[in-house]
């Protein structure tokens, strides 16, 4: 769900049967991720060395553009041989394929500081490694109706269209597939396991 044409290639071969298999495993199995995706991608502003946007809890999220620059380098004391330097340099990137990870994960860090923060406030510890949620036993089923409680509230909202309108200006609303989704969620036993 992260936009990679490289990847999936990889695994399953290019222009194979396989490949066509997985994609459309994808568009039947999670067709709103998919959907999800394709919007975000399509805000990509080709221009730009950074996307900025700020998370519910005011966190200020700074996704700056990193593209591979070759040099090539002539070595004139080894017989005038010649090599490649990659470095990594923040430049525009017309083919840009990182803002669905980005706001993925800064909505998962949003998830994990809001987990704390709920956690602290009803007077318990938690520990958190990305979507990995520990606390005492006793807690723990606290722990999974908040991370629930969460993932409703994000549901009911319209986190990512407001996203999207901070990088590339407003783009309205982003109708859910499901508008009862966060209704079917309430009665979720398993977010968490």
């Amino acid at each position: 769900m992260y936009g990679s044409k490289k990847e999936p290639i990889n695994a399953f071969g290019e222009d194979t049967k396989e490949l066509a298999a997985f994609y459309k495993a994808m568009n039947n199995l999670a067709p709103g991720a998919m959907k999800a995706m394709l919007v975000i991608q399509n805000q990509w502003n080709i221009e730009a060395t950074e996307h900025c946007w700020t998370m519910p809890d005011g966190h200020k999220v700074i996704a700056k553009v990193i593209v591979p620059y070759d040099k090539r380098i002539e070595v004139d004391e080894m017989f005038h041989a010649t090599f490649t330097h990659r470095s990594y340099i923040n430049a525009p990137d017309p083919k840009g394929l990182s803002l669905a990870a980005n706001i993925t994960h800064a909505v998962d860090g949003w998830i994990v500081r809001e987990m704390l923060r709920r956690t602290h406030a009803a007077g318990f510890q938690m520990a958190a490694i990305h979507d990995s949620f520990w606390a005492h036993p006793n807690n723990m089923n606290q722990v999974r109706q908040f991370y629930l409680d969460i993932l409703r509230e994000i549901a009911n909202s319209n986190l990512l269209a407001d996203i999207l309108s901070e990088i590339r200006g407003h783009i309205g609303t982003i109708t859910p597939l499901d508008p009862q989704l966060s209704i079917k969620m309430k009665t979720a036993e398993y977010t968490l396991s």
